[in-house]
């Protein structure tokens, strides 16, 4: 939602490796997806320069409401995903979702 204009999801989800996603603003990115049917999802992956990668990721499965920023604080997420530097090496290995 926050996504600088060079630097947007759309680019990131590319399998490309000058592909990747930047905020606009500051540290904060707030990513929604919309599946058009039910899914589960077993893992995540993120991939690239540990430097500048995310340290927590919060996830937030179903929201009774669309997300933003203050929601996103105030509410508790369906799942914290602390990302360890290995978790986001420039392959990147899947962390486990419950």
């Amino acid at each position: 939602l926050n996504a600088a204009k060079d630097h947007t999801l759309r680019s990131a989800l590319t399998p490309s490796d000058e592909g990747f996603l930047q905020s606009d603003a500051d540290e904060e990115l707030l990513i929604s997806l919309r599946f058009m049917q039910a899914v589960r999802l077993s893992a995540i992956v993120v991939a690239g320069p540990a430097a500048s990668a995310p340290s927590e990721l919060r996830i937030f499965a179903n929201p009774p409401a669309p997300l933003d920023f203050d929601s996103g604080r105030s509410n508790a997420p369906t799942q914290t995903l602390p990302l360890t530097p290995a978790d986001v090496a420039r392959e990147g290995r899947p962390v486990e979702l419950r």
